[in-house]
């Protein structure tokens, strides 16, 4: 099984802001940028890859400060020494910061590198106005169990 690290966008650029102002907040600007990782983390998955997305993980325990974006951003880099692919979901394009530094450094270290489209727009829609539509899903097996003890509760079952 292949390990790969996957990188895609995670704070929004003041470019995008600008761009879809009017549109979409920086907030939901974000909220799509998770949609998305969230999104080639099961394509990866999909694939029979074994994948990683650090900004993903990271960011669920600290803040985007900048010391604590650096420490991350450097953590989820020393995983490039332990994989064997870096992909870069490039559908929202390359990030300037912590995406090109992946690009550079997987390069610099000989990993493999692979630019991975995965949303269609061959009928010109922004890719940004489909992961608007999408609902950003928790976590599937909590819901699943949430809805177990639910069900429970309701057939007098508390606690089972």
């Amino acid at each position: 099984m292949k390990i790969v690290c996957l990188e895609s966008p995670f704070k929004p650029s003041d470019a995008d802001v600008e761009q879809y102002a009017g549109r979409y907040s920086r907030a939901e600007l974000l909220r799509q940028n998770l949609v998305y990782a969230r999104m080639l983390l099961l394509n990866s998955l999909l694939r029979g890859e074994a994948p990683t997305a650090s900004h993903l993980l990271y960011t669920q325990v600290w803040s985007e400060n900048p010391e604590l974006r650096a420490n991350g951003i450097k953590a989820g880099i020393e995983f490039h020494n332990r994989c064997d692919l870096v992909a870069l979901g490039v559908d929202l394009g390359v990030s300037s910061s912590g995406m090109k530094l992946a690009q550079d450094n997987a390069r610099l270290i000989g990993v493999a590198l692979e630019r991975r489209a995965i949303i269609d727009v061959s009928d010109g829609r922004d890719p940004r106005d489909l992961l608007a539509a999408r609902d950003l899903d928790t976590f599937p097996y909590l819901e699943e169990l949430r809805a177990e003890e639910y069900r429970a509760e309701r057939n007098g079952k508390a606690g089972a």
